[in-house]
């Protein structure tokens, strides 16, 4: 369990408001989706004092239900209570990557013509880590990483290195492929996406600190 208090001098034209924000633990959602929209909150609404906590999915689910925070921000496979309100939803495709001189790159693949090469891979609790094992399972197949890592940064250092392939969220490693240091590969006959999605309690009164970190999130 991670808790940091955001503090500042309420949105626009009111008094300093507060809004309690959990985000899990995952590495995409830890460093690039959620320092993505709070950035953009503060910038607009430097009065809200905004108190972050960080933690596994299912922990964030039980202090939101017991009203321990506003709403959650996760990514993950689709998610859904009676008693929640999912304000967003939005797919994030989860792709194989190399190094941008690899031999793979630019070609059209199937998971049999990679299954042997090295990968650096996040662990396996990561829940798109998890969809691949499954979906590879239904095949008979089976990845043996030689690194296994929850740090993307590193991979995608190592992948830059002509070290290996990897398979991370598009939006991860987006900045990278479009700088030409490493490549998108192309396998067809394996599709991930995983869902970035904000929930909040169904009793939970909406205040206008949520309504604005939602318009935020979903740009």
């Amino acid at each position: 369990l991670l808790r940091r208090d955001i503090h500042g001098p309420g949105l626009q034209g009111g008094a300093g408001g507060v809004l309690s924000v959990g985000g899990e633990t995952q590495t995409q959602t830890r460093h690039i989706f959620l320092p993505a929209v709070l950035s953009k909150f503060r910038e607009f609404h430097p009065k809200v004092n905004m108190q972050v906590t960080i933690d596994t999915p299912e922990q964030l689910i039980r202090m939101m239900e017991h009203n321990g925070l506003d709403l959650i921000y996760i990514l993950d496979t689709p998610r859904w209570d009676q008693n929640w309100v999912k304000v967003m939803e939005k797919a994030e495709p989860v792709v194989f990557v190399a190094s941008a001189d690899s031999e793979f790159a630019g070609k059209t693949l199937k998971m049999e013509d990679i299954l042997e090469e090295p990968f650096f891979l996040t662990e396996k609790n990561a829940n798109y880590r998890q969809a691949l094992d499954q979906q590879l399972a239904l095949k008979k197949q089976a990845l043996s990483p030689v690194l296994e890592i929850s740090d993307t940064a590193f991979i995608i250092r190592m992948l830059e290195k002509n070290h290996g392939l990897s398979f991370l969220p598009y939006l991860a490693v987006e900045r990278d492929i479009r700088k030409g240091r490493i490549a998108l590969l192309h396998v067809e006959d394996v599709e991930i996406s995983m869902y970035r999605q904000i929930f909040y309690h169904k009793n939970k009164f909406k205040t206008r600190e949520m309504e604005e970190f939602i318009r935020l999130a979903a740009e």
